[in-house]
């Protein structure tokens, strides 16, 4: 039987943050000395990860809601609905829209790549010094 996997679709809202961080330096004033957790004292305080401790405080990164149930607990706080947000689904690309994409861009920088060495070429079947080259291939005209 395959393990149920976690859906990873809630990012901390502002509101949730701010929540999480003062329970956090409450916590470090209280049982650390007021000094500062480091990423793998929050990482035994809370169980989890180090990578998703990151992706959790950085509100860019979907993490499953049991990630941050388990976080906020470990401060003694309640993860609140209004403390995460339901990540949206961008838009599915497809794989002919893909190609498409990718043969523009390599159609464009073959061109660029064409215009720089034909310039280069140019410089030196005309006798250009060698400097004068390096020179060119570094600030251009």
């Amino acid at each position: 039987m395959l393990p149920k996997q976690r859906i990873r679709g809630v990012i901390l809202t502002p509101k949730g943050l701010h929540k999480l961080e003062l329970a956090k330096q409450q916590t470090e004033f209280n049982e650390n000395g007021n000094k500062r957790f480091t990423l793998i004292n929050l990482s035994v305080q809370t169980g989890l990860d180090s990578h998703t401790l990151c992706k959790i405080f950085s509100c860019n990164n979907k993490v499953d809601r049991y990630s941050l149930t388990r976080c906020f607990q470990a401060f003694k706080i309640l993860l609140e609905p209004d403390d995460y947000d339901i990540a949206t689904i961008p838009r599915l690309i497809t794989s002919s829209e893909l190609q498409q994409r990718e043969s523009c861009k390599d159609k464009t920088l073959g061109r660029e790549e064409d215009k720089k060495r034909d310039a280069m070429n140019h410089r030196l079947y005309n006798n250009q010094s060698f400097v004068d080259t390096a020179i060119y291939r570094v600030f251009g005209d």
